[in-house]
């Protein structure tokens, strides 16, 4: 196919957007987590015990990643400092008084969200069989007798009553759906369907994650190093299972770091039906891919998920990219 000169010139003009991200990010998370591994396997080989390579120590993987990424991110790259964040730095800080309406207001709408969420992980049988059941083991782990779920309410209010004192705008997507829900306002449709789409990104995806870096991250650790180099098939193998441990560990960090002060929040979320299927149908409850074959009714009929619950999600698909 032929283009003209003047598409050529328009190409030459166009320069690819700047990621939220830097390289240097990317690369020290990449070193946080292969020293957590590296650790792992020579306590293993030290210790002759397997605990090293438990579920647990595997999200140990994803904090030192995490960590690192935001250790770099903050002293290094100084995301906090950019406008895209929503947070002014340069003016003083407003009175808790001024703001505490707005903050309540956005509390409610993401307090809301979370109870939703939760509905969805603890309702859906998926997610409370197999390696999704790790998902939920997390959000009940206790840290000093209060389980995480718990901490992310009671964390979330000191967050959202200080961001309001710094915010350009605090009347973001998450207070127009709290306002539309205690009635403040008349709902801010566009502003609200941007809310509930980047959360559903957020929480499907995260729970895939999480679910899928305990299982590789144990092959890696726990495989003997003369196993994994008797054979090139073998090395092959334990290779595979490293790189997903990288793709998973690092995408699980990206997910949970969606952070307006680190500038990684999302942006937005397609409001097309189309794409939202055409991403659903790889992952359960759905799984559409692979050699089995299983059609949405077979698939949904082992998890719980009824067809009229199909039918009703494709309205909202339908009725999510009209508005």
């Amino acid at each position: 196919m032929q283009t003209s000169p003047e598409t050529h010139a328009n190409l030459n003009k166009m320069t690819r957007p700047a990621s939220a991200v830097s390289s240097g990010v990317g690369w020290i998370g990449l070193a946080g987590l292969l020293v957590w591994v590296a650790g792992a396997r020579w306590l293993n080989a030290q210790l002759h015990v397997t605990d090293f390579g438990g579920k647990w120590y595997a999200l140990g993987s994803v904090a030192a990643a995490g960590v690192s990424m935001m250790l770099w991110s903050v002293f290094v790259d100084k995301v906090h400092r950019r406008p895209t964040t929503g947070i002014n730095w340069d003016i003083p800080a407003r009175k808790l008084r001024e703001t505490l309406p707005v903050s309540l207001t956005r509390l409610a709408g993401l307090w809301t969200t979370w109870l939703l969420i939760g509905a969805v992980y603890w309702t859906a049988r998926w997610y409370h069989t197999g390696s999704y059941a790790f998902v939920i083991d997390v959000m009940e782990a206790r840290f000093l007798y209060i389980p995480v779920y718990a901490w992310m309410f009671l964390l979330s209010i000191p967050y959202i009553f200080w961001s309001d004192t710094r915010s350009a705008d605090p009347h973001d997507e998450t207070w127009a759906f709290g306002a539309w829900l205690m009635g403040e306002t008349a709902p801010d449709w566009e502003k609200i369907n941007r809310h509930l789409r980047a959360w559903a990104v957020k929480v499907f995806f995260l729970a895939f994650m999480i679910a899928g870096v305990p299982g590789g991250y144990a092959n890696v650790v726990l495989e003997p190093w003369d196993d994994i180099v008797a054979h090139s098939t073998h090395l092959a193998l334990w290779l595979v299972s490293f790189m997903f441990v990288i793709d998973m560990g690092l995408a699980t960090t990206g997910y949970l770091l969606t952070l307006k002060p680190l500038d990684a929040h999302i942006r937005s979320a397609t409001p097309y039906a189309a794409g939202w299927v055409a991403a659903l149908i790889c992952y359960p409850p759905f799984v559409l891919m692979g050699g089995a074959g299983r059609s949405i009714i077979m698939s949904t009929r082992a998890t719980g998920f009824s067809g009229c619950a199909i039918r009703r999600f494709r309205r909202i698909g339908r009725a999510l990219s009209a508005r």
